[in-house]
């Protein structure tokens, strides 16, 4: 899928549920996976349910994806962030447009 064309439906569908798994999977013992991992998702569900999205808690998706892919103690937790931060990156028209 070409960011260009993509189904705004299908990216946050994606990066739910590579969350979900990633909440599963982690060991859930530091913060970074525990807590920032659910805010992240409470931000996209509001894009997969098509409420607006403020740019503030766009950006602070960006920081804590950054933060949990550098600040995890788990392998899962580390690669859960730099996911969303490629989703983030590659798809970045669709999450501006709820916005």
């Amino acid at each position: 899928m070409h960011s260009g064309d993509a189904d705004p439906k299908v990216v946050s569908e994606l990066a739910r549920s590579l969350l979900a798994l990633v909440r599963g999977e982690s060991c859930g013992e530091c913060l970074p996976c525990w807590h920032g991992i659910r805010q992240i998702s409470a931000v996209l569900d509001k894009v997969d349910n098509g409420s607006p999205v403020s740019a503030e808690e766009l950006a602070a998706v960006g920081e804590l994806a950054r933060t949990v892919g550098q600040g995890a103690k788990c392998g899962v937790g580390r690669i859960g962030g730099r996911l969303v931060l490629e989703l983030l990156s590659r798809y970045s028209s669709v999450f501006q447009a709820r916005v």
